[in-house]
């Protein structure tokens, strides 16, 4: 087993929390980088290589999109959001 990590708490860090109960799709222009603010958050242990693959994201996008659902013999359609995230292969560590 491994230790737990807790995060250090200082006022920043209780305004970031606060920030993410609020309803936020990253949807706005800004999404990649409320997206990296929020991971980072919750990379307690701040390595070097946790932070390579945040800062490895590059491109947050959506795309409405209809898919067929099937449930018990009903079939019906659902709609909803694609995500496409971007991750620089030449950023990551190797």
């Amino acid at each position: 087993l491994s230790e737990t990590i807790r995060p250090e708490m200082d006022e920043s860090t209780r305004w970031q929390l606060t920030k993410l109960l609020t309803l936020n799709h990253f949807t706005e222009e800004d999404g990649l980088a409320t997206l990296k603010q929020t991971l980072n958050l919750y990379a307690f242990s701040g390595t070097a290589e946790t932070k390579a693959v945040i800062d490895a994201l590059t491109k947050l996008e959506f795309e409405p999109t209809t898919g067929r659902i099937s449930q018990k013999g009903k079939v019906g359609f659902a709609h909803g959001i694609k995500i496409i995230l971007t991750v620089s292969d030449q950023i990551l560590p190797k």
